[in-house]
């Protein structure tokens, strides 16, 4: 294989994954682990734009803390915290285990 860091010796096996065709790729665990919390981080925005969709943020003279405040109670505030516990418990937990489970 060509374009690797350090000199492997020959009869030695690496982990790699099939990309397609007859092409292989390294794996690399640190950039496994960025790609998954990256994935899991996207559900962030989704809490977000979800909080500000169900309290009309955009159009109400209300701000963000006192919409906030209203929720209290509310299914909307269950549903937002909902996604982002599932957010941090994807970039904490699950991504972390994916990325050392990847085969080696």
């Amino acid at each position: 294989m060509s374009a690797l860091d350090d000199p492997v010796p020959a009869g030695a096996e690496l982990p790699a994954q099939l990309i397609g065709g007859h092409d292989a790729e390294l794996v690399n665990t640190a950039q496994a682990l960025q790609s998954f919390v990256e994935a899991s981080a996207c559900l962030l925005p989704v809490a977000l734009a979800l909080f500000v969709l169900l309290t009309d943020l955009i159009n109400s003279e209300r701000g963000f803390r006192e919409s906030w405040r209203g929720t209290k109670g509310t299914a909307t505030r269950a549903v937002v915290l909902g996604i982002v516990a599932l957010s941090a418990v994807g970039m904490l937990v699950v991504s972390p285990l994916l990325a050392f489970l990847l085969p080696r």
